[in-house]
């Protein structure tokens, strides 16, 4: 087990190279026991009082670029209220498997830039910014990971957004079919909502 490597997951928490709120503290370092390659990876979780329509993001400190790719900075960040079908939804009120779920697929993508070069997650970064495919893509690559690693997490998450969700059966069998990301799954949720309000 990929696990195991790691005595504890709450080793992380005095690693020195992540910064971790108090509020989801054991829920971060859960998710980090999945990913023992990040061990020595500077992260920090920081948490957004912004409403947004992103549940949570990731970017790198572009003055970390400068240096070895093993001594990238990166930061996750987690709307504290996110919109869902115009509803919004405090971070508080997400179980804690759930979260756990999320921050994992976030983990992935972090793992996913850790194995290219520079040049190369420069031109990721700016795709992300102007092709929905290339996200889509990508997105679906970083589910994929976390669920492998982390079994029912990332579906309890997938499962916690549909549930929440007042979406027709059909298309509930679409998003089980089509869309497996939790953050495509909103998108995909709230596109569907705007456009079945304007009809």
């Amino acid at each position: 087990m990929i696990q195991s490597q790691l005595p504890s997951y709450r080793d992380f928490g005095i690693r020195g190279n992540k910064s971790i709120p108090e509020y989801f503290k054991n829920e971060v370092l859960k998710a980090l026991s999945f990913f023992p390659e990040l061990e020595h990876t500077s992260i920090t979780f920081q948490l957004s009082k912004k409403t947004a329509k992103h549940i949570m993001h990731t970017h790198v400190s572009l003055s970390s670029l400068l240096f070895n790719k093993h001594k990238r900075a990166y930061t996750i960040i987690i709307s504290n209220n996110f919109y869902l079908q115009n509803a919004e939804i405090r971070m508080s009120f997400i179980p804690k498997d759930v979260l756990i779920g999320w921050l994992g697929v976030e983990l992935a993508k972090i793992l996913a830039y850790e194995s290219i070069s520079t040049y190369q997650l420069l031109t990721e970064m700016f795709s992300y910014q102007v092709s929905k495919e290339f996200v889509k893509k990508k997105e679906l690559k970083a589910n994929r990971c976390a669920k492998k690693r982390m079994k029912t997490y990332v579906p309890a998450a997938r499962k916690f957004i549909i549930d929440k969700s007042n979406l027709p059966l059909q298309v509930v069998e679409k998003v089980n079919t089509m869309y497996t990301s939790p953050a495509l799954i909103v998108n995909f949720i709230n596109a569907h909502s705007a456009v079945k309000k304007t009809k």
